[in-house]
């Protein structure tokens, strides 16, 4: 296939053309018309198995003939050419993450403060990862046990020292990686090669070499009598003296590294085109070269930007740059392109490292039921499987959140086993939703579930067989054991039986290619297991979880893509080309990736060990940007914000389009024309959001019921919220719009205030006769003792009784001037008035918290507030509690309580500071007076409902906002009797 050569034969194909279609050209130009035969003794080697599939397609759509040997170069530690003396077998990762999580472990034991104990997986992969870039990078464990080569931080020096002794271990362990293997496999060929050189024709084809092994390999082969290395996106436009400049970050750094490596010095002048005549868009690369210029020499924009004036119209005539205000816009835009190219017949593909845009742009094409090839799938932890593992992992203990419980008894795997069983299943979670969960106990149990069902409806006592199957499901999950093959059989039993049913298949879960993915996730659990640490449930939770998320990509979903249309990640669209192709995602962050923090070495210690920097990743990503750049036709997206944060435009973008308005003239202006373009592909975009006809802001409502459908009962709290939102009146008492209660309980505000009611309550029970010397230790007893039968949550039960002891004093000191008023009468006493009226009666009702007997007869009303009371202004506007059971208490309708005039009222604060707040007595009568107008008010059929009529006295909003629309409206708008949102 080549004629003798004293020099590495080095090929390069440049940006734009299509790697593996040209590289087959130029393998089928090269063979010999009489030897046909020599492409099947040709053993083409590759980067990644997709690579090898899109040169493998290329040669099925060429003419008819032999296939070569197309392999992946982390195959070679298999190579039966190699003698076993020469190979490295590489241990399991995952029993060489347990390895390494038992040394973390072990660390954290001996000092506690270093890292949080649940990041010992996590941990353990970070450091997996380092150890395999060491051994890829030929750093040994004799290298790393030298003394720490630079003045740094203690912990920098505690981190050299554990990764020293891991490496130490893993050498006497015997515990390698696949970049050792490889890099052992390589050194083997290299030994067989040198005594007996391969006469037939191997090939490297569409590596960059970022590996070092791998670039190692590249340059083995490269001196082979009929080896040859074909690059893939080679810049033949930079001049010699512009490559010593190359950093890292630059998209020919890898190129540059693997010339200077090695024995044989290569010079950037030594690689031939591979196959001269294949598609090179010379004016745009040329454009894209000069951009991504290396720093030192940035002044060739200058020097070199002049010249290429006259080629710009040409350079950028197929380009476009869609600069969208937020990633949903940016997304639509690319979906209007995509749609536009199955119209015209052209090839289009997305490329882009975002897969939130991905999901975006394919969920936006699905609107014309068209299907991108999609080449990511969707990660494990995403598909249904993994989430319910996910889920059933969290079951721990014989106690279990209701929200927990939930989310499993709603997933579509659950119950799923039996087909006639899951629409049961549905109904019988909607109920105990309902009955159970939400408003009830913080944790449940089996006897929590098995007591439910008494108060049910269940003739054919199917109900009470679904309850015992989950009550059983949760007597079986603790499992007191620290065996990693214990807590994955419990976790693999558990979620099975979730899935069946209490009559169905366990089967059910592992169907399909990801539940086939998820169920040999868990075994290569419980085959690292015999070897394994002890590790307890929590430990399970969390290393299955790290598992779970770096499990991988799967398809799942059979369907068949349209032809025309592909979503690439960017490692995907290294060998391939489209008519179109669409780069997206183009900030910062995205497109290049941050660079993430490295918590074992920093740069300095791998400037010492001589590692590659973490910049060579921006690099790559740098490489596919001027690679997918070239294409034919070329969208560049970016979103201008993300969330609420402005976004950063990728730095190639930025050289690009500050190369371009430096070179635009007023008669000429490819950026401006270029944004023209993707401001086109912005329109349509934006006109397919926009409705039809333009749909007006609802108004601020006020609905008016017929009066027969209006309340007649209303408590006095439910008159302050007449008086400050009507709306939520209707929607309560008209609508009978309940707020759901939320699953289980939780410590808010008003479990806050009910046990402080409880403790008062029971208080002033304990000190009827009067306080005691030491009322602040008794006050503090009831405290305890209260709180710890009401509130189940320990933490909580201490921050609410210690918050209470701050404010005792004032609050006793109060108490005292109460008790020298009159004594305790009654204590939570309900009380009903009906009030006649000809046309409406209309019944009020009040449940006062306290009310005291002074001598003279008289009543004095005091209501307990969880926080501070009611201000002065709360109480002229809207806080009419108080007033209006004085008036109840003077027209006796307190039960079993005579009628008598109040003497005093007051809200008690039982927050910090803690003052009461007195209400005149005048206002009972003013109070009453408003009452009754307020009566004859919404008595008008034509008055209505208004919402947030004092929106200052709706501290946290509304339970009816969203059913109101508000945000539609402000409440300063007008609002009109009768309208509806």
């Amino acid at each position: 296939m080549f004629t003798r050569s004293d020099k590495s034969r080095i090929f390069a194909l440049p940006p734009g053309a299509d790697f593996a279609r040209e590289l087959v050209a130029g393998i089928n130009s090269r063979i010999p018309a009489g030897d046909p035969m020599l492409i099947a003794r040709t053993t083409i080697w590759t980067n990644t198995r997709r690579s090898a599939r899109a040169i493998e397609q290329a040669f099925l759509d060429g003419s008819a003939g032999f296939l070569p040997s197309i392999r992946v170069i982390a195959d070679l530690p298999g190579d039966p050419a190699l003698a076993e003396s020469s190979l490295v077998r590489a241990t399991p990762r995952l029993v060489r993450k347990l390895s390494a999580a038992s040394l973390i472990r072990a660390l954290l034991l001996h000092e506690p403060g270093l890292l949080p104990a649940a990041a010992t997986f996590d941990l353990a992969d970070s450091l997996l990862r380092l150890m395999n870039e060491l051994e890829g990078q030929g750093v040994s464990a004799e290298d790393l046990e030298q003394p720490f080569p630079v003045e740094m931080a203690e912990h920098w020096q505690k981190s050299w020292k554990f990764i020293s002794i891991l490496a130490r271990l893993s050498a006497d362990l015997g515990h390698f990686g696949d970049e050792k293997a490889l890099r052992a496999a390589i050194g083997g060929l290299s030994t067989l090669w040198q005594k007996s050189p391969p006469s037939e024709p191997i090939l490297v084809a569409g590596s960059t070499g970022s590996r070092p092994a791998t670039a190692a390999f590249m340059r083995l082969v490269a001196t082979l009598p009929q080896g040859a290395v074909i690059l893939p996106g080679y810049d033949f436009h930079m001049s010699p003296n512009d490559w010593p400049h190359l950093e890292d970050d630059h998209p020919q750094a890898r190129f540059h590294r693997l010339f200077a490596a090695g024995e044989g010095k290569i010079a950037p002048s030594d690689v031939q085109m591979w196959k001269p005549g294949c598609r090179n868009p010379t004016a745009r690369n040329r454009l894209i070269s000069l951009a991504l210029r290396p720093v030192p020499v940035t002044d060739q924009w200058l020097s070199q930007g002049a010249a290429m004036k006259p080629d710009l119209p040409a350079a950028t005539a197929d380009m476009a740059l869609v600069e969208a205000d937020t990633p949903r816009e940016e997304a639509l835009a690319v979906a209007v392109r995509m749609r536009l190219a199955v119209e015209q017949g052209r090839h289009c593909a997305l490329v882009t490292p975002d897969r939130s845009l991905a999901r975006r742009v394919a969920a936006a094409l699905a609107r014309w039921n068209v299907l991108p090839d999609d080449s990511a799938g969707t990660p494990l932890n995403l598909t249904p499987p993994g989430i319910f593992l996910r889920l059933s992992v969290e079951f721990d203990g014989d106690m279990i959140a209701p929200a927990r419980l939930l989310a499993v008894l709603k997933h579509p795997l659950c119950c799923a086993g039996n087909s006639s069983w899951r629409t049961r299943h549905l109904d019988f979670v909607r109920r105990l939703e309902i009955g159970l969960l939400r408003g009830g106990p913080p944790l449940l149990n089996a006897a929590d579930l098995r007591a439910w069902p008494g108060g049910q409806d269940d003739p054919d006592n199917e109900l009470q067989l679904w309850v015992e199957w989950i009550a059983a499901t949760v007597e079986t999950m603790p499992v007191a054991s620290e065996r990693l093959a214990d807590n994955v059989e419990r976790h693999r039993n558990l979620s099975q039986r979730l899935a069946a049913g209490p009559e169905g298949n366990p089967g059910i879960l592992w169907e399909q290619d990801s539940g086939q993915m998820a169920a040999r996730l868990l075994e290569s659990l419980s085959a690292a297991a015999a070897d394994s640490m002890p590790v307890s449930g929590p430990e399970y939770r969390n290393l299955f979880r790290t598992e779970l998320d770096a499990a991988g990509d799967v398809r799942d979903q059979a369907y068949v893509p349209h032809p025309l249309l592909a979503i690439w990640g960017t490692l995907e669209a290294r060998l391939q080309c489209r008519d179109i192709v669409i780069l997206g995602g183009l900030n910062e962050g995205i497109w290049p990736a941050s660079i993430g923090a490295d918590p074992w070495l920093n740069r300095n210690l791998r400037q010492a060990l001589g590692m590659i920097m973490p910049e060579m990743q921006i690099g790559l990503s740098a490489h596919d940007f001027q690679q997918a750049a070239a294409a034919p036709e070329v969208i560049l997206t970016r979103a201008a914000r993300d969330g609420e944060a402005p976004t950063l435009a990728s730095r190639w973008l930025r050289r690009l389009t500050n190369l371009l308005e430096g070179l635009g003239t007023d008669d000429q202006d490819p950026l401006a024309q270029m944004r023209a373009r993707g401001a086109e592909l912005l329109g349509l975009a934006r006109q397919l959001e926009m409705p039809e006809a333009a749909v007006p802001a609802a108004p601020r409502p006020a609905p008016s019921p017929p009066i027969e459908a209006r309340p007649t009962r209303l408590s006095v709290t439910q008159i302050e919220t007449l008086i400050r939102d009507p709306y939520a009146i209707y929607a309560r008492h008209v609508l009978n719009l309940k707020k759901l209660n939320p699953l289980g309980r939780d410590p808010d505000a008003l479990e806050r205030g009910t046990a402080l009611h409880a403790i008062m309550e029971e208080f002033v029970h304990e000190t009827w006769d009067g306080l005691p010397e030491n009322a602040e230790e008794v006050l503090d007893a009831v405290a305890a003792r209260v709180l710890e039968k009401k509130i189940p949550w320990p933490d909580i039960r201490l921050l609410w009784r210690a918050r209470l002891a701050r404010s005792a004093k004032e609050f006793l000191a109060g108490e005292t001037a109460r008790r020298s008023l009159g004594k305790p009468l009654a204590l939570e006493v309900w009380a009903a008035f009906l009030i006649v009226r000809a046309h409406r009666s209309f019944e009020i009702t009040a449940k006062a918290d306290r009310l005291d007997l002074t001598p003279a007869g008289a009543i004095n009303i005091y209501d307990y507030k969880a926080g501070s009371a009611p201000s002065g202004k709360d109480i002229e506007t809207h806080a009419v509690q108080l007033a209006l059971e004085g008036a109840l208490a003077e027209r006796g309708a307190f039960r079993g309580i005579a009628a008598a005039p109040a003497a005093a009222l007051a809200y008690i604060g039982l927050g910090s500071p803690g003052k009461p707040m007195p209400v005149g007595l005048e206002s009972i009568g003013e109070t009453w007076s408003g009452l009754e107008n307020l009566l004859v008010w919404y008595d008008d059929p034509s008055h209505g409902y208004a919402a947030r009529i004092r929106p200052d006295a709706l501290k946290f909003g509304s339970d009816y906002d969203h059913l109101s629309r508000h945000g539609e409206w402000s409440d300063g708008d007008d609002y009109v009797d009768g309208s509806v949102p």
